[in-house]
């Protein structure tokens, strides 16, 4: 968190011949544009809290909404805090202002405000308003009346005073300012004007290139519907039509050619809290932060966006008043649901679970699931043929265990080819010598091999390692050990890089010391077991083709990431009715973050 007093734009002009400039930087600015840093992490985390409607004197119902504030702020410690309209309304506004920033400036986080169209309905104007926000000196706003009280904040590099991203905020006005027009104001032309200078100017000085901005208001854009209306991803519910304005003054198509605002963050619609998009840029509603002082079907809560220095994208997520977390997801949408599936290895043993009666089912699993990395084991050369011609829209990389090419089993990997182009790729042995082919290691009973890909995620340009293996099911050694050599060998071989993806059969349940080791944090690296985000399916994956008891079954395969990155759903997948089984063990799925 930003602990220090916020700093207004530095601009010193010592000359009389720079006066010109300094006149006409300013007209491009919405108000005096402030600053805040990113953190030591290199990231800048927001809170929105929207339309508290806050009323002094009634602490059984506003108390609720401070309440949750202390909750949300002491659980997420941000840099900043938006509030995003109808936050004050009754009668005593200044009392009621004091009271609902208490939670805010008693834990020393700089905010800024956009008013909403029932802020200024009671004894004070929206002049007054911004008057008063602007004496706390962790208020960020500087927008007057000229500017139609819009404001841009610059937040800087952790360690420069670069400016990397942009948030700006946009007073959306309280209704229709003519006869014939019936409903909510709009954003004014020049306002919108401001905007297009503002942004052109900044991306000038970012040698041409659009810094990553998010944009706040209170009255959703006409555009929000029609997104809705049409996205059929979009995240979050809607229990109310958008109470957009009627007329368009095209603030969304500047954004949209401008190129830098990557969402925008509205509230007004207390019952309404979805994310979706348009054209490559989000609308979200905030999540309803008041309590029964107004209408509302929904529990409060606060929405929580995360941006990156140096990132073209941005993370949200909402918090509800009980603590849960719901509608986690990043913006452009970047969620990776990885699979690892033991395939079970074609025996003619298998009878009614032969590989040839499940292999549909085999596929149909995968692509049902719309997994985007897929680590298998067992997979015997005929299988890995099949699967090529199955699995159309994935590549995939792997060589047999014994020989190095097609003998033995494989431990490969498939990912969509359409989201992730190779970087590098490679396979080690667990043994005493990783690099030497078809050896077994330390007291294992087989040949045990590691698979790893390096990926760019075309969506964000972000890297990735993969890495996918298979223990062996007798060596204790063996197992201990090869938690350990993988280990080492994430850290050779990802480059330095943070995105970290295991998948695998480890043979082992999760009491074994082998995955203790291999969770151990060291100061370069940590993994995390994404099954403690389970959320359906068995608590189980070995199961023998249904001839283990169900009391007896234990979890074996998984898939680790590194700490850090969100985990959002974690599953089994397993149809007790199903035959034949789709394999011997059920494939665990998880949905990541990055």
């Amino acid at each position: 968190m930003n602990t220090e007093k916020p700093k207004h734009i530095n601009i010193y002009m010592t000359k009389s011949k720079y006066l010109f400039t300094l006149i006409l930087l300013l007209s491009f600015m919405p108000g005096f544009t402030q600053t805040i840093k990113f953190n030591s992490n290199k990231e800048c985390k927001i809170i929105q809290f929207t339309d508290i409607h806050y009323k002094s004197g009634s602490p059984r119902n506003s108390g609720k909404s401070l309440k949750m504030m202390d909750y949300v702020l002491d659980r997420e410690n941000p840099e900043i805090v938006i509030f995003t309209g109808d936050i004050v309304t009754g009668d005593n506004i200044r009392q009621g202002w004091k009271d609902v920033l208490k939670p805010v400036v008693s834990r020393n986080i700089p905010f800024a405000v956009t008013l909403g169209n029932h802020d200024d309905e009671s004894n004070m104007s929206v002049e007054e308003i911004y008057g008063l926000l602007s004496s706390y000196p962790l208020c960020l706003n500087r927008g007057t009346e000229e500017n139609n009280y819009d404001d841009i904040i610059k937040v800087v590099s952790s360690d420069s005073e670069e400016t990397k991203a942009l948030l700006y905020l946009f007073y959306s006005n309280a209704y229709s300012t003519l006869n014939d027009i019936k409903g909510y104001g709009w954003i004014k032309p020049e306002q919108v004007a401001n905007y297009n200078n503002s942004s052109r100017n900044l991306t000038t000085q970012n040698s041409g290139r659009p810094l990553p901005s998010l944009a706040f208001l209170h009255i959703p854009l006409p555009e929000y519907g029609e997104a809705y209306n049409n996205n059929k991803e979009s995240i979050g519910v809607r229990l109310e039509n958008e109470c957009s304005p009627a007329i368009n003054t095209g603030l969304f198509a500047s954004m949209k050619i401008n190129g830098d605002v990557m969402g925008v963050f509205c509230g007004h619609d207390h019952n309404n809290d979805y994310l979706t998009s348009k054209d490559g840029i989000a609308l979200a509603y905030g999540r309803f932060s008041g309590s029964k002082n107004t209408y509302t079907d929904l529990k409060n809560g606060a929405r929580i966006i995360t941006i990156k220095e140096n990132c073209h994208k941005f993370y949200t997520k909402l918090i509800l008043n009980n603590g849960e977390i719901i509608n986690e997801t990043s913006f452009p949408a970047s969620n990776i649901k990885a699979m690892s599936f033991n395939i079970r290895y074609d025996n003619s043993h298998d009878g009614d679970n032969s590989w040839k009666k499940r292999r549909n089912a085999v596929v149909k699993t995968i692509v049902d699931n719309d997994i985007d990395l897929l680590g298998t084991q067992e997979l015997l050369d005929n299988q890995l043929q099949y699967l090529r011609k199955e699995l159309k829209g994935y590549s995939d990389f792997g060589i047999g265990r014994i020989d190095g090419m097609t003998k033995g089993e494989y431990a490969s990997v498939f990912y969509k080819k359409d989201r992730f182009t190779l970087l590098d790729s490679g396979n080690f042995w667990l043994s005493e010598n990783p690099e030497a082919t078809g050896v077994k290691g330390w007291d294992a009973a087989c040949e045990r091999i590691a698979t790893w890909v390096l990926l760019k995620d075309k969506r964000t340009n972000e890297e990735i390692f993969f890495l996918n293996t298979h223990f062996d099911h007798i060596g204790k050694t063996a197992q201990h050990e090869s938690a350990g050599l993988i280990k080492n060998k994430i850290k050779e071989l990802s480059r330095g890089n943070k995105n970290i993806i295991i998948t695998g059969d480890f043979n082992i349940s999760p009491d074994n010391p082998a995955i203790a080791e291999l969770l151990k944090e060291e100061r370069t690296l940590k993994l995390v077991n994404t099954s403690k985000e389970y959320k359906e399916g068995p608590t189980w994956t070995f199961h023998n083709f249904g001839k283990i008891e169900e009391s007896r079954r234990s979890t074996i395969d998984y898939i680790f990431v590194n700490d850090g990155a969100s985990v959002i759903n974690y599953s089994v997948i397993f149809n007790a009715e199903e035959r034949p089984y789709i394999s011997d063990h059920a494939p665990v799925v998880s949905e990541i973050i990055f």
